[in-house]
């Protein structure tokens, strides 16, 4: 068996296990809050304990300032304020 550091998961694990939506999870990709994700021969999403942790730290750590980056950023990075959206 694999050991929790080498398994990896796919973008629904992740989407039951933090009760975010897909698209919140390629979202926050894209815009650089979580690492990219590895992708299987058939382009498939799968997610490691990297990406675990930066989920759990985005949508749990104490509210951080956005600072200079544009709204139009934060709305794709699905954050408004600094808090998580949890579509």
């Amino acid at each position: 068996m694999a050991s929790l550091e080498t398994r990896t998961f796919s973008i629904g694990v992740l989407t039951r296990r933090f009760n975010v939506s897909a698209e919140s999870l390629r979202n926050w990709e894209r815009a650089g809050l979580i690492p990219p994700a590895h992708r299987t021969p058939g382009g498939h999403r799968r997610y490691g304990q990297a990406h675990i942790d930066a989920v759990h730290k985005l949508l749990y750590a104490p509210t951080v300032s956005l600072g200079n980056v544009d709204h139009d950023d934060a709305e794709l990075a699905g954050v408004s304020g600094g808090e998580p959206v949890l579509a």
